[in-house]
Formats: structure tokens, C-alpha cells, sequence
């Protein structure tokens, strides 16, 4: 932080301020010992432009261009504090639900949850395999077809997505299904279905396709790479974009990132960790490119 000017009064402080802020310089204003305000740049990259800024202001501190910057720090001020009180109250929660936003309702996250629930019915929990086999990623037989994502290859696409509906049991399925709706509901509020179910459809496609490559067997379903995903889109986008409203809470993170680390240990079983490492990555991809693209 270094001292760019002084002044005896506090309105010209006040509109130099101003005038750097409306160059979107942060500030800090401080009272001297003699009773006068001095303006502090926070950040050393600034220092060279704002002392040129400061050399233009004492020449004519009524010139328009500085007139005009009139109540630029109150704005951005209020600006913040808007945002950080939408931030509070749309903290993604996992014990309380959703809350809708813009008149928007999450109308493809419950479409996701119907489709689980009736694929994993009509399949009996996978166990209909006649049925499981069109809609998982591959056949066990693709290995006689000498070419891994045989059927995919030749015009069965739906079957890079279709596996994020099937679920094996039912704590399987429940777990998958109240994350999903605490997650997908409050996204898909604040981005929009369209962007939301393409955040969906992405990450099931790379997930489902990294398990493939991960563990050569179709033998496996699930929301939860999308679910990763999900997370990773929240994690990373909130860190980038201020303005982006959403936050996970620490709890979840943990939650979700202990269960992902000790998948790998084999501690339960046969868990899909292809789908979990891939979604989390789409995800974090994902969330930094929105939030790249939210400052153009």
C-alpha cells in the first residue's frame, strides 16, 4: 500500500478516490495527524498510474472527467455489499434445501432424478441385464469386437450418458438422488437449465468415458461423476467470480472430498473412481472457463 496524495479537506479526498476507482484502482482513505485525509493505493501496480492520475486531478480538480467519477467508491461499495448478502443467503446447503432465484425453477434437475429413479426401477437395480445392456456404455462382448466403444462407434451415441441413470442398490440411488437435488436444484437456479443441463451432459459424457478407459468393464452407473462434477463446477467458479452468488460450505467439501479420496482405498468395494476423478476435473474445468467468461 503506498500514499499517492493528500489534501486539508475530506471531499477532494473523497473525489480523487473517485477518480481512481472509476479506473478501477482500489483505495483506502486515512485521517493525518494535522487533521487532513491522505489516499492510499492498495496495490504497488497501480502506483505509476495513479501518481499520473494525481498530477492531471491537482492540475484541475473540476475538469469533467473528474466530476463525472463523483461517487464511484459509494457505488462499488454498495455493489460489494449486495453481493455479499447474495452470497450468504444462496449458500448451497445440503440440509436445507434449495431456493429458487429469477423465477427460474429447476425443471431439468428434477427431469434427471425421474429418469434415475424409473431406469433403475424398470432394470431392477441392474440386475435385468438384457435391459442394462443397452444402456451402458459397452457390452462385455466389445472385446470379441476388437475395438473398445464398439457400439458407440458405430451410432449407439446415447450410451456415453446413459449409465448416469442406472443405479445398483438403493442406498445407491438415494444418496446419489439427495445430493443431486441439494446441488443441481441451486445451480440450475442461478445458471439456467440450458447452461445447467449442459454442465450435466458434459461431465457425464467425460466421466462415463474415463471410467471406460480407467477399468475396461461397462459394468458400472451412477450419477455421482455428475455429481463431482457439479461440485467442482460451485468450488472452482465461486473462487474465480466474485459475482457468481454461490458458495459451498466446508462441511461439503470435506464430505465430498474424503469420500472421493478413500474410493480409491478400496475401503467400499467396487466404486466407480473413474467417474468420480473425471467429473470432479469437468467440473473444475468447466467452472473456470464460466467464470473466465463471466468478466468478458
Amino acid at each position: 500500500m503506498r500514499e499517492i496524495a493528500s489534501f486539508p479537506d475530506e471531499k477532494a479526498a473523497k473525489l480523487f478516490a473517485d477518480v481512481l476507482c472509476a479506473r478501477n484502482i482500489d483505495t483506502e482513505l486515512s485521517k493525518a495527524k494535522d487533521g487532513g485525509f491522505v489516499v492510499w493505493v492498495l496495490e504497488e501496480r497501480h502506483v505509476e498510474v495513479s501518481r499520473a492520475a494525481w498530477a492531471a486531478f491537482d492540475a484541475n480538480p473540476e475538469a469533467p472527467e473528474h466530476t463525472a467519477a463523483a461517487g464511484c467508491v459509494d457505488r462499488k461499495n454498495r455493489q460489494e455489499e449486495v453481493e455479499q448478502r447474495r452470497s450468504r443467503h444462496e449458500v448451497i446447503n445440503v440440509r436445507s434445501g434449495w431456493a429458487a432465484s429469477a423465477g427460474r425453477r429447476p425443471q431439468f434437475t428434477f427431469v434427471l432424478i425421474a429418469l434415475s429413479i424409473a431406469t433403475t426401477l424398470i432394470t431392477s437395480f441392474g440386475h435385468r441385464q438384457d435391459l442394462v445392456a443397452l444402456i451402458s456404455i459397452g457390452t462385455p462382448e466389445e472385446p470379441l469386437l476388437g475395438q473398445t466403444f464398439w457400439h458407440v462407434l458405430h451410432g449407439q451415441v446415447w450410451r456415453l450418458i446413459t449409465p448416469i441413470f442406472l443405479h445398483l442398490d438403493f442406498f445407491h440411488i438415494l444418496f446419489n438422488m439427495w445430493w443431486l437435488y441439494d446441488l443441481g436444484t441451486v445451480i440450475e437456479t442461478r445458471i439456467g437449465t440450458a447452461r445447467f443441463a449442459t454442465l450435466v451432459l458434459l461431465s457425464a459424457i467425460v466421466s462415463n468415458v474415463a471410467q471406460y478407459y480407467y477399468l475396461p468393464s461397462p459394468s458400472f452407473g451412477g450419477m455421482s461423476g455428475v455429481l463431482y462434477a457439479l461440485f467442482g463446477y460451485v468450488w472452482v467458479r465461486a473462487k474465480l467470480d466474485r459475482t457468481f452468488g454461490l458458495v459451498l460450505p466446508p462441511s461439503t467439501a470435506v464430505i465430498l472430498m474424503v469420500w472421493l479420496l478413500l474410493g480409491f482405498t478400496g475401503v467400499f468395494g467396487n466404486v466407480a473412481n473413474g467417474t468420480h476423478l473425471a467429473g470432479l476435473i469437468s467440473g473444475c474445468a468447466i467452472g473456470a472457463l464460466a467464470a473466465l467468461f463471466a468478466r468478458v
